[in-house]
């Protein structure tokens, strides 16, 4: 077949453009009115489609590579049945031959990118590759049959890359994954943005890549080991682990990066800095805050996008965005989640904005009943709103979830200990309120409420009575930090671990601190922000070594701190 370049050539040369057009429109012309068909396409579900051998023979390479299909004029010769695809799929394909073009949708997509892999329609292949790019939807793109079409075109879209190294800790856990080719492969890994806890789990990511299929991939060791920013590695997991593993530790290119990793790590072993001059950070292991500056003007608040660097040693601005002043903020919308505002509600609201830094709008989100100190969690396009009190302490128990989409607020199951000032976490599908205050005394009481049976359990309590606390889920375990005692604010933090059921105290926090916000990143629980001692000062804990270290510092304590 004729190559693009030469077929403008030609146009250009003898004045065609026009012409062909004509020609083209003359085919749509004679497809739409069956005239002069002279070859039959067969869906699977047997729908038969009229249409033009020598266009079909000229557009579809598929057909093309047979040996004297155009000139074949037996009878029997000129039927075909493509049985893999339904007859909506064909029907796309061609409209896209005789018209140019074609008409996307999100649940036909994955269906032409498989259809024009398998009749070898590069060019529409690459352009329903982008359109499913474009719509983002996991189910789809972690299809092993999307996979293995598109495997081919990963290291040349840099969307591709993009869209499965931000998703990895999902994709890495399809099938599919086992799917990709070596260069696929690394074209996701060595990206600064993969979207990873820890670099042990791209090193384990990689190897179970190489177990699949051990003896093709065994050669691909050493080109997977040399992506991995080995600064980011604990050094008992190269001790324990790597340097334990006869097919790693064989290749001396590998041994002689640990070495030299050492090195440099005994030389510069105060601070990060070292890290800097062995490899890159990635950007899910810095610490990430949106900073709320409700005194940027008088008439505007500001939200920033800070991320904590640590090579530089400093706070860098990404981005901000603006929004007119208003009252009642009840959370920040980024990246598809709702960060809240805990703990600082002073009067009874029964409804609040979102500010939606996504779609750079706000929206107005209302409930039944005035009151302050709830709980509030979002649950995918729902916002539930759990205890709290109103004016006259009244309806202490209520709980009502909003949904965005049908805009509109349902009672549910109330709580049944009229709790306030919980801490709250979401895990498998399931709202977990820890202690709070009741009756003006902190209790250790845990309740489980069931998102889909709307049903309430009491759990075992924590060792602590605390309000006022924060919470974060990792790995099957709710970690639960400081917050309000008896008497004055706590620094004791403790766990509870999911499958077993069982509290467990952790070492105290060096600082005493209450509605801190928190995130984990790489092996790290950041405790941001909050009421107590040092508020300024950011608190970070060790999750494989249980300890305690300073962090970054805020640069300016007035502001809001929501680590993400």
């Amino acid at each position: 077949m004729w190559k693009d370049k030469d077929f403008f050539e030609w146009c250009d040369e003898y004045d065609k453009r026009s012409q062909s057009l004509k020609l083209m429109y003359q085919f749509k012309r004679m497809y739409e009115r069956n005239e002069m068909c002279d070859f039959i396409i067969k869906s699977s579900d047997g729908k038969e489609f009229h249409v033009h051998k020598l266009m079909i023979c000229a557009s579809i390479p598929y057909f093309y590579s047979f040996k004297d299909f155009a000139n074949n004029c037996n009878k029997n010769e000129n039927t075909v049945t493509l049985d893999m695809f339904s007859s909506e799929t064909i029907e796309l394909i061609l409209n896209y031959v005789y018209n140019g073009k074609i008409e996307y949708h999100k649940d036909t997509v994955s269906d032409i990118v498989c259809a024009a892999d398998y009749l070898q329609m590069e060019s529409l292949k690459n352009e329903a590759i982008e359109k499913l790019l474009m719509l983002g939807d996991k189910s789809t793109l972690f299809n092993e049959k999307v996979v293995f079409c598109i495997e081919s075109s990963i290291t040349k879209y840099k969307e591709a890359q993009k869209f499965y190294g931000e998703n990895f800790f999902e994709f890495s856990e399809k099938e599919s994954f086992y799917l990709l080719g070596i260069e696929s492969l690394i074209s996701i890994l060595d990206k600064d943005y993969l979207n990873v806890p820890n670099e042990e789990f791209v090193f384990n990511s990689a190897m179970k890549w190489i177990h699949y299929d051990y003896q093709n991939r065994k050669q691909y060791i050493l080109t997977v080991f040399s992506i991995l920013r080995i600064a980011y590695l604990d050094n008992s997991f190269i001790f324990d682990k790597i340097l334990t593993e006869p097919t790693i530790i064989n290749i001396g290119e590998i041994r002689d990066k640990i070495n030299k990793y050492f090195r440099i790590f005994s030389e510069k072993s105060l601070g990060n800095k070292h890290l800097s001059k062995f490899s890159s950070e990635r950007s899910s292991y810095q610490l990430k805050c949106l900073v709320y500056n409700k005194y940027f003007s008088k008439n505007a608040i500001s939200i920033a996008i800070k991320t904590f660097d640590q090579k530089c040693d400093k706070w860098v601005s990404h981005s901000s965005v603006f929004f007119e002043k208003i009252d009642c903020v009840l959370g920040i919308k980024y990246n598809n989640k709702v960060y809240f505002f805990r703990f600082i509600d002073v009067v009874s609201y029964s409804s609040g904005v979102i500010l939606d830094m996504d779609n750079h709008s706000t929206k107005r989100v209302s409930f039944s009943d005035s009151r302050n100190g709830r709980v509030m969690e979002q649950f995918n396009d729902k916002i539930f709103t759990i205890g709290g009190v109103n004016n006259k302490e009244e309806n202490k128990n209520l709980v009502e979830c909003y949904s965005f989409r049908d805009n509109n607020v349902a009672s549910l199951e109330p709580i049944p200990n009229n709790v306030r000032r919980a801490a709250s976490v979401i895990f498998n599908n399931n709202i977990y309120i820890i202690g709070g205050k009741l009756n003006d005394q902190a209790i250790p009481n845990v309740q489980k409420y069931s998102i889909c049976r709307d049903s309430w359990y009491e759990i075992d309590k924590m060792n602590y009575p605390r309000w006022n606390a924060s919470a974060i889920v990792y790995n099957n375990r709710i970690f639960v930090i400081g917050g309000d005692g008896l008497e004055s604010k706590l620094n004791s933090c403790e766990v509870y671990d999911v499958e077993l059921g069982v509290w467990s105290d952790i070492p105290d926090m060096p600082y005493k601190r209450a509605g801190a916000s928190l995130s984990i990143k790489k092996d790290f629980l950041y405790v941001v922000g909050g009421f107590g001692e040092e508020p300024n000062k950011i608190m970070k804990y060790n999750l494989l070594q249980s300890t305690w270290h300073d962090g970054p510092l805020l640069e300016d304590s007035m502001l809001r701190y929501f680590a993400i």
